[in-house]
């Protein structure tokens, strides 16, 4: 999803009082974060902040590293 529908879609989730996970940048401005912030507290929904690593190279090494090792067991 873009950057930019972030903020529209987590707004309407939380007011249905869903909890979210989001991916960062959560919003593209301070206002719509400090808004997600206000509303997450009136509608008692938390929302958290998320980044995507499994396609880095560093995590890729380490997955296939992992699973090799886990061979040896």
């Amino acid at each position: 999803m873009p950057h930019y529908l972030h903020f529209p879609v987590a707004q309407d989730w939380i007011e249905a009082g869903v909890p979210l996970l989001i991916e960062k940048p959560i919003t593209c401005t301070l206002d719509e974060a400090r808004a997600l912030r206000d509303l997450s507290a009136r509608h008692n929904a938390p929302v958290v902040a998320g980044q995507m690593w499994r396609h880095m190279q560093e995590t890729i090494w380490l997955r296939n590293w992992i699973e090799a090792d886990a061979l040896n067991f």
